[in-house]
């Protein structure tokens, strides 16, 4: 089931359409997603959702939103307070990535960073239990990317945060330029948060020791890079001032 206002919910059939081959989705009065077949043979995208839609005696709801509060691309249901099998969807949040390879073929699309939402809560329904759910969401967002043609690829955690100035702030998810080797971060940039506990769960990881502390800080991004990370040889040229300047944004992980 989808919640939120006509206009939300017109501009979420919007990301799901431009993301699906192979037919059209909809929705019922009631708010249930509909796909409406055109005789294409299905993407990734299409199969995935359809699986997570069609599912006998699966339930979820999706609760969508320009500028979710406390919401970085999507939230945790539970995490947000939301009960168990609804997912907080940022809308906002996911027109900042781009739709296609052309455009973007190292980092995430939106395709892939809302597969990872619905995997998310598809997987956890009523357990309520993050961690699990999150793991296989990382999965099903670089099967995605796989299955696009992207060169990136998403690693384990930790997810490292970053305060700056002024509420602005940088998320790096660890990042591998697959073809290449090339390992790096994933930086998003943006606004609205003063503390890692001003974002839910969701896209990202805190780790078990940071809650959502219930601010409703309006989490905005700004900007998507690939930041690399050194070599051995490179670091040594740094010096001891680039080693201070990552473990410090490390330590601020917890």
């Amino acid at each position: 089931m989808v919640t939120g206002s006509d206009a939300d919910k017109t501009t979420f059939l919007g990301i799901l359409n431009t993301a699906s081959v192979g037919g059209t989705w909809t929705l019922s009065e009631t708010g249930q997603l509909v796909f409406g077949p055109n005789g294409l043979a299905l993407n990734n995208f299409s199969t995935e959702l359809n699986l997570f839609n069609n599912t006998a005696g699966v339930v979820r709801t999706l609760d969508v939103k320009q500028n979710y509060p406390g919401v970085l691309v999507g939230g945790f249901g539970p995490k947000l307070g939301l009960a168990a099998g609804t997912q907080a969807l940022d809308l906002g949040d996911i027109q900042m990535f781009k739709t296609t390879i052309a455009q973007e073929p190292l980092l995430d699309l939106q395709s892939s960073v809302l597969l990872h939402e619905l995997r998310e809560v598809f997987q956890d329904g009523g357990n309520a239990s993050f961690s699990a759910s999150h793991q296989s969401a990382i999965r099903e967002q670089n099967a995605e990317l796989a299955a696009l043609g992207s060169r990136g690829v998403r690693q384990p955690g930790p997810d490292i945060w970053e305060a700056m100035l002024n509420g602005t702030w940088e998320y790096r998810f660890p990042w591998l330029d697959f073809p290449t080797g090339i390992a790096g971060f994933e930086v998003i940039k943006g606004t609205g948060a003063f503390n890692i506990s001003n974002i839910a769960p969701g896209i990202d990881d805190p780790g078990p020791d940071v809650s959502y502390d219930g601010s409703g800080h309006d989490i905005a991004i700004t900007s998507v890079i690939f930041e690399v990370v050194p070599g051995p040889s490179t670091w040594l040229l740094l010096g001891s001032g680039f080693v201070g300047l990552v473990l410090a944004r490390r330590k601020i992980t917890a």
